[in-house]
């Protein structure tokens, strides 16, 4: 999973942060520096995604105010960012609520691909860090709402 990576890079350049996660691999990564403290959300284990999801999940979201939330999608189009599993898209949805930036994390397969559940609108995320630029209505819904896109290694 791409937050998976920005996790690594995260574990290997940052220092004394807090990151609350329903992922087990990024607080696996995460867990190699001892200067980052991990928060892993409690709720019901998806092992197939190596999430956890569910009630348990967002209410415990809800105790929390973050800076940013860094999210990946399974799909972004102009109407919206999306994810293939209702459950995962409701735990997204509240940890981008909770957080006064968001920060959606995804490669440029993702463009275009119309996902189940929808969890945000192109206006809710502030910027949007990829491997290569969006083009066409995507682009322009992008712009038209603001949203900063950064191409990672530029």
């Amino acid at each position: 999973a791409t937050t998976t990576h920005v996790a690594r890079r995260m574990a290997a350049e940052c220092r004394d942060l807090t990151v609350i996660t329903h992922s087990f691999s990024v607080a696996t990564v995460l867990a190699a520096n001892p200067t980052i403290d991990v928060i892993l959300c409690p709720g019901h284990y998806n092992g197939r995604e190596g999430m956890m999801v569910g009630v348990e999940t967002i209410e415990f979201l809800q105790s929390y105010n973050v800076n940013r939330a860094i999210l990946g999608v399974s799909g972004i189009t102009p109407e919206g960012l999306a994810d293939a599993e209702a459950p995962a898209a409701w735990v997204y949805k509240a940890m981008m609520n909770r957080a006064e930036e968001t920060i959606i994390v995804s490669d440029h397969q993702k463009f275009d691909v119309p996902s189940l559940a929808i969890w945000a609108r192109v206006p809710d995320v502030q910027r949007l860090v990829t491997d290569r630029a969006p083009d066409g209505a995507l682009a322009r819904a992008l712009a038209r709402a603001g949203v900063e896109v950064s191409v990672a290694g530029k």
